[in-house]
């Protein structure tokens, strides 16, 4: 199950501000830090009025994509928030051992869901980048490691914020890792290896704790056998 110290630890100080991903009842270890398939879409509604003020790297260029994943265009990241346009993504999950997946809490500065829980890495590729190869340097910048990833499918989500849309096409791949990471503080808030089906049951209970992809994403690792695989 879930990653502790001891039964009686008191994670108290260390609880960001949604708690941990799960809650007290079964803490997790937190650390503070100083293939193309099927397409399914879903459509999620999520409050953040701080959204747009956040959009500290707008001037980002992200890939337009149709809902078979062909390029259509290119696009400043801001445009493509403003105005719902479907656009290239990619979304990490890394495993260890013990089948734990590492999540992390991104900075409370990111440009949009500060301080929410997700998976390992996310991002976009750039204009020409293979989507592979993006998501292994997101790894590094982010998390401070390297390691082999397995794409494992896509889809499609909408996620309405504040006044913008998140509306990706979003590439999986999983991979196996072991030691502990070494974030990006301006990334990352916390990272917590965490059993993967209780992250789900308490992403779908407490969806106000994660990002809007983070349940899609990791039902869809789940359904494409990815957590038998990393084993």
């Amino acid at each position: 199950m879930l990653e502790r110290e001891s039964a009686k630890a008191d994670f108290g100080p260390l609880l960001p501000r949604f708690q941990s991903p799960l809650d007290r009842r079964s803490p997790c270890l937190i650390a503070p830090v100083g293939q193309d398939g099927s397409v399914r879409t879903m459509s999620i509604n999520l409050r953040d009025e701080d959204f747009q003020t956040r959009m500290a790297d707008a001037d980002e260029v992200v890939v337009l994509v149709d809902e078979r994943d062909h390029e259509v265009g290119v696009a400043p990241k801001l445009q493509a928030h403003e105005r719902g346009q479907l656009h290239r993504a990619f979304s990490v999950f890394v495993l260890n051992a013990r089948r734990q997946v590492l999540l992390q809490r991104r900075a409370d500065g990111k440009y949009h869901s500060g301080g929410l829980w997700t998976n390992t890495a996310c991002g976009h590729p750039r204009p020409g980048e293979p989507v592979a190869a993006a998501a292994r340097r997101r790894l590094r910048e982010e998390m401070g490691f390297d390691c082999a990833l397995i794409p494992a499918g896509t889809f499609i989500y909408r996620a309405q914020v504040g006044e913008l849309v998140e509306h990706e096409l979003d590439h999986l791949f999983h991979g196996r890792h072991d030691a502990a990471p070494h974030p990006d503080p301006a990334e990352v808030g916390a990272w917590c290896w965490v059993d993967a089906g209780a992250a789900l049951s308490d992403a779908r209970e407490h969806p106000e704790r994660y990002t809007p992809w983070f349940a899609l994403a990791l039902a869809g690792l789940i359904d494409a056998g990815g957590l038998e695989r990393a084993a």
